[in-house]
């Protein structure tokens, strides 16, 4: 079983040769999304279609860093 830190690690890495190559930023999040679904997929911890879902959704926007802007909504007001 691969660590949910090591699967948040691997997209973030595959994000920053994304941005490093030259190819668009602002489909990023998106990009981080669907590698966090592929990975949960490929290594099939739990056979339940939703829970692999929802933990690919969550790997991605971890990576993102969506808890990160969220944060800096709540400083703003």
């Amino acid at each position: 079983m691969v660590d949910f830190g090591v699967k948040v690690c691997l997209i973030m890495s595959v994000a920053q040769l994304w941005k490093r190559s030259g190819l668009k930023t602002e489909l990023i999040p998106l990009l981080n999304v669907l590698i966090g679904l592929l990975l949960t997929f490929f290594w099939l911890e739990d056979f339940d279609f939703m829970i692999l879902i929802q933990q690919g959704l969550i790997l991605g926007l971890s990576a993102s860093g969506v808890y990160d802007v969220g944060s800096c909504f709540r400083k703003i007001q």
